[in-house]
């Protein structure tokens, strides 16, 4: 069965709806059968888990929901940032390749 826990942030200007908020579904995967305590235990997690998400605050759902503009306007930041590192062009791919999964994250 799963486990969906939601977390909302704030509370926005004259309105009774908070500034951010994230729902988290998680499938846990036992072999033992279901107590009171885990699932207690597996709500709180998926909670905490659903402020995290808030915290980040992130902009995309993954990878792949990222326009192609955003890749590119990143892209050009970090090649931007590593005009004076004199690293050849080949380094200099990988290190920004490298950096776009941070991006990601």
């Amino acid at each position: 069965h799963s486990i969906f826990a939601g977390y909302v942030h704030g509370r926005a200007p004259n309105s009774t709806c908070g500034t951010s908020a994230a729902v988290v579904e998680v499938s846990p995967i036992s072999n033992s059968p279901d107590n009171e305590t885990k699932t207690e235990q597996w709500e709180e997690a998926v909670k905490k888990l659903a402020m995290h998400v808030v915290a980040a605050k992130p902009t995309y759902l993954d990878p792949s929901t990222v326009p192609e503009e955003a890749i590119s306007k990143e892209k050009e930041i970090l090649k931007e940032k590593m005009a004076d590192s004199k690293k050849p062009p080949e380094i200099l791919e990988k290190i920004i390749a490298g950096q776009l999964r941070k991006f990601y994250e």
